[in-house]
């Protein structure tokens, strides 16, 4: 798959690992990879992502209290998100079903499964 964006099977499972390396990540199981080339690979692996062949490197920056990092998506991403909404603007905006469940009380996560989900989603979907 080329350009694209990164899938996940499970938004519950990769939200908790991302949840675990923030608050303690020298005890998180698997290990992170330490260079960038390498989680591409892990996500697959570990995490069951689909992940793009062009995305060669994945960086993460720790945000503190006092420096935030805003990613700002790639603009071929940002331009295909548009587009895609532009062309039918009777269509509603494509998010992950788990948000419509959770939005009219149908869904079967608990409150902290739903707070992992949504850490996953917007962590692999660049907030946008």
């Amino acid at each position: 798959m080329k350009n694209g964006k990164i899938v996940a099977r499970d938004l519950v499972k990769v939200g908790e690992y991302f949840v675990k390396m923030a608050i303690d990540p020298k005890n998180v199981s698997p290990p992170p990879p330490k260079r960038p080339e390498d989680w591409p690979d892990f996500l697959r692996e570990h995490l069951d992502c689909i992940v793009p062949e062009n995305f060669k490197k994945i960086h993460f920056r720790r945000s503190t209290l006092e420096e935030v990092h805003f990613m700002i998506p790639p603009k071929e991403l940002v331009q295909a998100s548009l587009d895609a909404v532009r062309e039918d603007p009777q269509r509603s905006y494509p998010l992950p079903g788990e948000y419509e469940r959770i939005a009219n009380g149908s869904t079967k996560l608990t409150p902290e499964q739903v707070f992992y989900f949504r850490v996953g989603e917007y962590t692999l979907n660049l907030c946008r």
